[in-house]
């Protein structure tokens, strides 16, 4: 399920998992409840990040669609983080080993934040670029804004 909201100016589109939680959900949700979060990246682009942020969910996005829903991932950085190459199982996941035939698998999720790193995990080259722009945006937003050269006080100097 898919909500549209405005935060301070900013359009947003939340996705929600909803169902059994089984695998064919993520491809369902990729084709049908994309489109929303696609239209926000497209409709905030101008904003500072917001198109690191949208290269970044393309990377993913080819990475997933080109290999059936799933989002490869390394059975070597799945070995770094857990001490077993294999996806981790009884939670739901898009994301599925990588072999020799998967498409783009530079793009899937071959970098490991180790612990004891809070929410170590495997993450993508894609995830890497969300999050950049991500912080991109909110140290622009968190500025100071200066006012325009017209509004700002010169000091005048005495016998100037």
């Amino acid at each position: 399920m898919i909500d549209g909201t405005s935060v301070d100016g900013i359009d947003v589109a939340v996705a929600r998992l909803t169902g059994a939680g089984h695998a064919d959900a993520g491809v369902v949700g990729f084709s049908d409840d994309g489109a929303p979060v696609r239209a926000a990246l497209l409709r905030n682009a101008s904003r500072p990040g917001f198109r690191i942020i949208a290269l970044g969910a393309l990377a993913n996005l080819v990475a997933i669609l080109a290999n059936g829903g799933f989002m490869p991932s390394s059975p070597d950085a799945w070995l770094a983080l857990d001490g077993v190459a294999r996806v981790p199982a009884g939670e739901f996941t898009n994301s599925v080993l990588a072999g020799p035939g998967t498409a783009f698998a530079w793009l899937g999720d071959i970098f490991v934040l180790p612990r004891p790193i809070p929410l170590a995990n495997v993450f993508s080259i894609g995830d890497a670029l969300i999050a950049v722009g991500a912080v991109r945006f909110l140290v622009v937003a968190m500025r100071r804004p200066v006012p325009p050269a017209a509004e700002r006080r010169v000091p005048v100097r005495a016998g100037a």
